[in-house]
C-alpha cells in the first residue's frame, strides 16, 4: 500500500471511473482554500445578508459556528470520499455483481450521508446514536458480509475510516 500526501487525497484521481478530468478536485482545492483564506482573514469583520443574520441570531448561532459547519460538511463530502477509495484501493474486492457496476456512486453517497448524520449526533453530544447509523448500514449489507469474508473485511475499513474521519473532522466545530 502507498503512502498519500493530503495534495494527493485532494487532487485528481486517475482510475477506472474519473478518465483523467482533473476540473472537480480543482475546484474543490480552490474553493476549500479561498474559503480557509477567507475564514482566517475576515471572520471577525464578516458581513452577512440582513435575512441570514437573522436566521443565525433566531438560533443562536455565530458566524463563526455558521462557516465551522460549512467547512466540516464540505470535508466530509468530497474530500473525506477521495481519502477512503484511494486508501482503500488496494483493498477492494472483486464485484461479482454485474448488475451493481451502474450505482458504484451510491456508496460514496451512503458515506457521505452516513458521516453528515454521525457529525450532527457528534455536535449533540448524542454518541450512542452514532451505533444506529452504523447498525443500519450493517444490516443492509449483511447478506454480502456473511458471504463474502474479503468484502467485509473492505467494508469494516470503509467504516472505520468514516467515522475516523467523522470523529476527527468534529474538532472543528
Amino acid at each position: 500500500m502507498g503512502y498519500y500526501t493530503l495534495s494527493d487525497l485532494l487532487g485528481g484521481i486517475h482510475n477506472r471511473y474519473s478518465a483523467g478530468i482533473l476540473l472537480e478536485p480543482c475546484a474543490i482545492r480552490f474553493s476549500v482554500s479561498l474559503a480557509a483564506y477567507f475564514y482566517t482573514v475576515n471572520v471577525g469583520s464578516l458581513t452577512l445578508n440582513h435575512g441570514l443574520t437573522g436566521i443565525l441570531s433566531v438560533i443562536g448561532a455565530s458566524k463563526t459556528t455558521c462557516l465551522s459547519w460549512i467547512t466540516a460538511v464540505l470535508l466530509i463530502h468530497k474530500p473525506i470520499n477521495i481519502a477512503i477509495s484511494k486508501i482503500l484501493i488496494n483493498y477492494k474486492p472483486e464485484d461479482k455483481d454485474s448488475d451493481r457496476k451502474s450505482v458504484h456512486n451510491a456508496g460514496r453517497f451512503i458515506g457521505t450521508i452516513e458521516r453528515l448524520i454521525m457529525l450532527i449526533f457528534i455536535s449533540l453530544g448524542q454518541y450512542a446514536a452514532i451505533g444506529l447509523v452504523l447498525t443500519a448500514k450493517s444490516i443492509a449489507r449483511y447478506d454480502k458480509i456473511v458471504k463474502e469474508p474479503e468484502f467485509a473485511e473492505y467494508y469494516l475499513l470503509g467504516t472505520l475510516l468514516s467515522t475516523a474521519s467523522v470523529i476527527i473532522i468534529s474538532f472543528i466545530l
